[in-house]
């Protein structure tokens, strides 16, 4: 079953003077259904799609897997989590996906990883490829820590996650990317500023003409 949540918080006084804004987007679904439909954000420009042909292990399908987004003051940070309850038996296995945004001003620069589970150890790793036959750009390891990692800005990379897990009640992982937005001229802001100034130009021609007619 998926449960979706989409809503905003907009820290705004008008539309012309907003300096800052926040958003959340969450979205719960499981592995197993991960598997079949790949998953986009509220917005629409991150999209996850799980990469067959690389899962090893015993990793269930049961496995709840939860999207966020959150914006704020032109970053976006993303998290994807992995996590389970319940009695389980000794989790060790690996995941493979792609992260693709599509805003072309968007860029993954930022990278953390944690791992925890409840009465046992865990490990978690995570690896970063431009292409799953090349080297990794970037490999993080978590023991229950969290670590993090820089990458040369990027649109869509590959994630090859390995999760390994003892006997417990509980674990997950958090995976969190954050991309940086290149500021863009809104086309629509300029053409209001322009009839703006073009209102008090006008305003002060009449108000000289007034005045020479007194």
């Amino acid at each position: 079953m998926n449960v979706r949540y989409l809503g905003g918080l907009f820290l705004a006084s008008s539309l012309f003077f907003s300096a800052a804004a926040s958003a959340t987007w969450i979205t719960i679904t499981t592995l197993g259904a991960w598997k079949t439909q790949p998953v986009t954000d509220g917005d629409g420009d991150t999209t996850w799609t799980w990469v067959g042909g690389f899962d090893q292990g015993n990793i269930p399908d049961a496995t709840q897997v939860v999207f966020s987004e959150e914006e704020n003051a032109g970053r976006e940070f993303y998290t994807l989590y992995f996590f389970a309850t319940g009695s389980f038996r000794p989790i060790h296995g690996k995941i493979a996906y792609k992260w693709e945004g599509s805003n072309p001003l968007d860029f993954y620069t930022d990278v953390s990883l944690s791992a925890t589970v409840a009465a046992g150890a865990a490990t978690a790793i995570k690896e970063i490829y431009t292409d799953l036959t090349c080297p990794a750009l970037l490999t993080l390891r978590s023991g229950g820590n969290s670590v993090q990692g820089s990458l040369s800005p990027l649109q869509s990379f590959y994630v090859v996650d390995t999760l390994q897990f003892s006997s417990g009640f509980f674990w997950a992982t958090q995976n969190t990317v954050v991309a940086d937005t290149v500021p863009e001229l809104d086309p629509s802001a300029g053409t209001g500023a322009l009839v703006l100034v073009g209102g008090i130009l006008a305003l002060l021609a009449e108000g000289r003409r007034a005045y020479r007619a007194a």
